[in-house]
């Protein structure tokens, strides 16, 4: 009744212990949506409870894992990771992604 919109969120899912190669199917069950894709990697191991972005590809979440969340979300996608961190930034993944997909 709100018109809220859903994102998902690469990092936050992978900190929580979610599966991410469910992820999209899950919160379209529970919403029926999912209208933006936080994409980014994790400095992190799967359920560590921290959400601490880092480029990707280089960091723990597979690399078709993130790809399939992204394939399977079919919507918009921002990246998160800020410019200027080791990686590249947002230039990077932007790049990472154009090639992956």
């Amino acid at each position: 009744d709100f018109n809220v919109g859903v994102c998902l969120d690469t990092c936050h899912a992978w900190a929580a212990g979610e599966d991410l190669a469910e992820a999209v199917e899950i919160l379209r069950s529970l919403t029926g949506r999912v209208d933006l894709v936080h994409c980014n990697d994790s400095r992190d191991p799967h359920n560590s409870r921290r959400d601490r972005h880092t480029n990707l590809g280089s960091g723990e979440i597979p690399t078709e894992l993130i790809l399939e969340v992204v394939r399977a979300a079919d919507t918009d996608v921002v990246v998160e990771t800020p410019d200027g961190d080791e990686g590249g930034g947002q230039k990077a993944d932007i790049a990472w992604l154009r090639a992956k997909l």
